[in-house]
C-alpha cells in the first residue's frame, strides 16, 4: 500500500487501520473525521507529510508513532487530545504547532525525535504554551516535553520537569535553571 484516499463518509480512523504500512507515503483524511485512533499510521516509515483535518478532536496513543520520515506536523485548534507516544520514533520530525485547543496530552509524544528543533503551541491555548522550544503546562509550571534545541525557561515558568520530557531527544547539552525544584523519570 503506497497511497490511501479516506473518503468523506468516514468519521473514526479505527485503532492500527494502516499500521506497519511502511510503504506508505500518501494518505489523504477529509474533513469529516474526527477522532483517529490508536497507532493508527504507527510505522508508517514513508509517511513523509500528513495533514490532519480541522474538525479532528483526538489523536490517539503512537498514532503516528515511527513515522521516520515525517517532517513536520500542525495539531489544528478542534484537537482537545494528543496521546501518549503519539509521535515517538519520528526521526525526521523538525517541527511541530499546536493549536489552541489541545487541553490534554499523553507522555512522551515526542521521545526518540531526534530531529525535534521547535515546539510551538498557539498564544491562545489555555492549558499548553511553548517557551524556549519546550511544551509546557502552565498551570503546574511542569516542562512536558523538549527537544535537542531546547533552553528551559528562566522566570519561573517552569518549576518542574516533567517524566520523559526529554527521553531519546538527542539532547547535548541543557542548562536547569534555579526555578526548577523538581525532576521527572527517565
Amino acid at each position: 500500500l503506497t497511497s490511501v484516499t479516506i473518503p468523506d463518509t468516514v468519521t473514526s480512523i479505527g485503532n492500527h487501520a494502516f499500521y506497519d504500512c511502511f510503504n506508505l507515503t500518501s494518505a489523504t483524511i477529509p474533513n469529516s473525521v474526527t477522532s483517529i485512533g490508536d497507532e493508527v499510521f504507527s510505522l508508517c516509515d514513508s509517511l513523509a507529510s500528513i495533514t490532519i483535518p480541522d474538525n479532528v478532536t483526538y489523536i490517539g496513543n503512537s498514532a503516528f508513532s515511527g513515522c521516520g520520515s515525517l517532517a513536520s506536523v500542525s495539531i489544528p485548534d478542534n484537537v482537545t487530545y494528543i496521546g501518549s507516544y503519539a509521535f515517538s520514533g519520528c526521526g525526521s520530525l523538525a517541527s511541530v504547532t499546536i493549536g489552541n485547543g489541545v487541553t490534554s496530552i499523553g507522555e512522551s509524544i515526542f521521545s526518540s525525535c531526534d530531529s525535534l528543533a521547535s515546539i510551538t503551541v498557539d498564544p491562545a491555548n489555555t492549558v499548553y504554551h511553548s517557551d524556549g522550544n519546550c511544551l509546557i503546562e502552565t498551570a503546574s509550571k511542569t516542562l512536558i516535553a523538549g527537544c535537542k534545541t531546547s533552553m528551559i525557561p528562566s522566570d519561573g515558568s517552569v518549576t518542574s520537569i516533567g517524566d520523559k520530557a526529554f527521553s531519546l531527544c538527542n539532547i547535548t547539552e541543557i542548562t536547569i535553571p534555579d526555578s526548577v525544584t523538581s525532576i521527572g523519570n527517565y
